[in-house]
């Protein structure tokens, strides 16, 4: 039942305004209490849609988004009450009734039927037979394997080079770091960031879904080394986040495979499964325990967003005027003919007086868009987030269930999950998100209309 859940995080808010230890936050939890309702009713209109056992895209959305920042930030004010100003907890709980709105008249207003998810879910896969997707993948996989060599020729600081010369777990760990950031130029930073958030997971879901669905082992031997390219040149070029992603989405593309709501026990296990890569790769370069890293991921999974995001509506308009776009690439170099303003730099200086130079504090979306728009950004950004969810969740659902659709369906789950640590504008275009839709719905319109036009 996708409103159960909701309807259990109401019922406990609304439940703890009776306790006297928390009476001090008793607005914020009645403002959470309104949030979650909203949730609910919305997934008794379309229950699919928000459902984690379809793996829906606004279910793991609001699901993941209440996880890392509404609760935690109960948490965080009820321990410091003075920091945040008025706006922060009606900001971050908005973004639940504000976002469905949105998604809302998107599907209203194409016509989309409620139980449309549903039907997608449940279809048989078409697979993009024939010589032309074959020839499409193959340029995929060159076109990856090509951006993969010309970030290693062209970093500066490269962890491979490094590792093949013999250098510490610390060196590594800090160049791993550093290996995005020292690329020449922002056209080969673009290209290397979609290459782990969209071009090789597009390749290695596209192989795995023929491996699933082809007998033989052909499919099956090719899938094995594009996932084994993909997760060598993520653990080894960049931050341990990409391959988390990657498997992450592995794990999703297995499961909608199956055609069957997901029971609870296989989530619990797939989430297991991907919090393990990012485990490994920290216990293996580094002295702590077992139990120190398990603390240390979930302190920055269920505490560091939240953290962070409140800051953000500490310091504006406090310490610093509100941005009005300058802290969007596109707006400040063409309205204001200005470098972007480093909103997450700012802001970790802002937490951690004298600390790293190069130090990052990435919130969820809504703390970028208070910071840039105020009370405008409150009330339209969750708005349009909500309705570009709804967008790709037409791209997915429309027509046949294609294969490549179910790719871009498990890429999506990432992308909304990452909005509870990033900004719209980073997740629309450094994220992937606007180039993994443009590729999937390009490939697609490619084949259709070479089938349609084949005279065979």
């Amino acid at each position: 039942m996708s409103w159960a859940l909701p309807i259990c995080l109401a019922a406990t808010c609304l439940s703890a305004v009776a306790i006297p230890g928390l009476r001090a936050i008793g607005p914020d939890l009645l403002v959470a209490t309104g949030g979650f309702l909203c949730w609910a009713g919305l997934a008794r209109y379309a229950p699919a849609s928000f459902s984690l056992r379809y793996i829906s895209i606004m279910g793991v959305f609001f699901t993941t988004y209440s996880a890392m920042i509404v609760i935690p930030s109960l948490y965080i004010r009820l321990q410091l009450p003075e920091i945040g100003g008025p706006w922060f907890y009606y900001g971050v709980v908005g973004v639940l009734p504000l976002s469905g709105l949105g998604w809302f008249l998107v599907h209203r207003g194409f016509g989309q039927r409620r139980n449309e998810f549903e039907h997608y879910f449940q279809a048989p896969i078409t697979v993009e037979r024939g010589g032309l997707a074959v020839g499409m993948f193959a340029a995929l996989c060159v076109l990856c394997l090509a951006l993969a060599a010309l970030h290693v020729v062209s970093a500066p600081v490269n962890p491979l080079r490094m590792l093949l010369s013999g250098a510490s777990s610390a060196e590594l760990v800090a160049a791993r770091e550093a290996s995005l950031k020292t690329l020449p130029g922002g056209g080969i930073k673009y290209l290397v960031s979609w290459l782990m958030s969209v071009l090789f997971p597009l390749a290695a879901l596209w192989a795995l879904g023929r491996a699933l669905t082809e007998k033989g082992w052909l499919w099956k031997v090719i899938a094995g080394a594009v996932i084994g390219a993909a997760l060598l040149y993520a653990t080894f070029t960049t931050a341990k986040a990409p391959a988390a992603m990657l498997v992450c989405m592995i794990v999703i593309m297995v499961l909608v495979h199956r055609r069957q709501p997901v029971p609870l026990h296989y989530m619990v296990f797939g989430a297991l499964v991907v919090l393990a890569i990012p485990a490994a790769l920290v216990a293996s370069i580094s002295d702590a325990g077992p139990l120190a890293v398990i603390g240390a991921m979930s302190r920055r999974l269920f505490y560091v967003p939240a953290e962070a995001l409140v800051f953000y509506f500490e310091v504006f308009d406090s310490a610093h005027g509100f941005l009005e776009g300058r802290s969007i690439n596109l707006i400040s170099r063409r309205i204001f003919d200005e470098s972007p303003f480093p909103i997450s730099n700012y802001v970790y200086h802002h937490i951690h007086t004298g600390g790293i130079k190069t130090g990052l504090s990435n919130a969820a979306f809504i703390g970028t868009l208070w910071a840039n728009f105020a009370h405008l950004g409150l009330l339209i950004g969750p708005v349009v987030v909500g309705g570009l969810i709804g967008l790709s969740e037409l791209v997915v659902t429309y027509g046949q269930r294609s294969l490549l659709r179910v790719c871009l369906h498990a890429m999506i789950c990432l992308q909304v999950f990452f909005l509870s640590s990033r900004s719209v504008t980073v997740a629309m275009l450094t994220g992937g998100w606007v180039p993994a839709l443009a590729l999937v719905i390009g490939a697609g319109l490619i084949l259709h209309f070479a089938r349609r036009w084949d005279p065979t």
